[in-house]
């Protein structure tokens, strides 16, 4: 039910459901974490929510993909703020060529490899 109500961006359910589960972190949609779902959707609402109650900032996904890896990806650059201020780690990777930095300049988006180079990013 978590996740339809993520899927169908409805922010008060998905609060209420939130109350429930110990662990939503856990919660995956075909293996992804919850928080990347909604990165990948740029529902800021939602990441907010996810955030706010508890979900693992630097969460990887199968693939080793973080949230923040994802929003460079997208481009949004205030999700990328609200996960660097939440704490995301801007350099947390397994390898430099799957890095946020790495994401933002293969995405061509030199605002956001600016800012993660400002926040420390190797």
């Amino acid at each position: 039910m978590l996740l339809k109500a993520a899927e169908t961006r409805h922010t008060d359910v998905v609060r209420l459901l939130i109350r429930r589960f110990k662990d939503f972190g856990q919660v995956y949609k075909d293996k992804q974490p919850l928080l990347i779902e909604a990165v990948k959707k740029e529902d800021l609402a939602l990441i907010s929510l996810l955030i706010e109650h508890g979900a693992k900032i630097n969460w990887e996904d199968p693939t080793s993909t973080t949230p923040l890896m994802c929003a460079a990806k997208t481009g949004n650059l205030d999700i990328i703020r609200l996960l660097l201020a939440s704490g995301a780690d801007v350099n947390f990777a397994e390898t430099s060529d799957n890095s946020p930095l790495f994401h933002a300049i293969n995405s061509a988006n030199l605002e956001i490899a600016k800012l993660f180079l400002a926040e420390g990013a190797d």
